[in-house]
């Protein structure tokens, strides 16, 4: 059984994705699994303890340490690695 090309793709996403969610310490993680999840600011909030505007900050530190602009971009990743 060969690997074809998409699946070394894959693959090879796949690890990129976990070692960029590796410098992530659980707190963003929590938040960024959530968000993947379609939650909004508030809920996410709700659900681990901070405000929005703590939510927002946390958001902006997980889109910098993934080197992405956007959480739609940080929940692709999440998706990848397996998180959601």
């Amino acid at each position: 059984m060969s690997i074809d090309d998409a699946q070394v793709a894959a693959i090879l996403a796949f690890e990129e994705a976990r070692r960029l969610c590796a410098g992530l310490t659980p707190r963003q993680l929590d938040v960024l699994v959530l968000c993947a999840q379609g939650l909004g600011m508030k809920e996410i909030g709700a659900a681990v303890g901070l405000s929005v505007q703590g939510v927002r900050e946390r958001q902006n530190v997980i889109r910098r340490r993934l080197q992405v602009e956007t959480m739609i971009e940080a929940a692709v990743i999440a998706t990848r690695a397996g998180l959601v």
